[in-house]
Parts: structure tokens; sequence; C-alpha cells
């Protein structure tokens, strides 16, 4: 029998002041296409980064229709000010005890970067 491998996605939206206007904007329509495609069976949590880390979902969650559209409503409503702080943020570990592949998002336009487990 085929398995299916399920992702446990963490996203992290920059909301510092530097992405005000349209690299916000653009940094929503690529966080949303991402979670429109996770399957029932994946799960993801959604944070903002800037001045402080903010917390759009209750950790990890499936990613079925009720959590994804509570999550898009939520960062829909955000919007950028204050400065990044490199400190706020430290990755979550052992989380991917029951994925193969993990992806890590920066939002960010100009310093786009993903990474794979």
């Amino acid at each position: 029998p085929d398995a299916t491998a399920h992702r446990d996605v963490t996203v992290l939206l920059d909301t510092s002041g530097s992405m005000s206007g349209l690299p916000l904007e653009l940094g929503k329509q690529v966080i949303q296409v991402l979670l429109e495609t996770l399957e029932p069976t994946d799960r993801f949590e959604l944070l903002t980064f800037g001045s402080r880390v903010g917390r759009l979902t209750r950790g990890m969650v499936p990613a079925d229709a009720r959590n994804v559209l509570q999550a898009l409503t939520r960062m829909h409503a955000e919007q950028a000010g204050g400065h990044t702080d490199m400190q706020a943020w430290r990755p979550p570990s052992g989380r991917c005890g029951r994925t193969t592949n993990a992806r890590w998002f920066w939002s960010r336009t100009d310093t786009s970067a993903s990474r794979r487990r």
C-alpha cells in the first residue's frame, strides 16, 4: 500500500514596517495559495513576525476548510508596522516527527527562502 506523507507547515508572515503596501499584500496572496493547496490531513501554523511574534493559529492545526478560513481571515486583517526583531522568533523544534517533508516559508519578497527537511 502507498503511504501518503502528511505535511506540517509553519508559515511566517513578515509584518514589519518595511512590508507596508504591496510587499505585504503579495506575501498574503502567496500564503493564501499555499494554505488552500494543503490537504485536510496536513497541519499548519501561521505566525506573524515583526516587532513581536503573533500567532494566527493555535499551534499546528489540521488544514481543514474551517481552520484555513479562520487563519486567512486573521491574516488579511494584519497590517505592517514596527521593526523586525530577529530575537523574537526561534524556530520550533521537534515538530516534524510525523512528516517526511516539512517546509518553512518566509513571505518577505526580497529575501524569500524555503527549507526542506
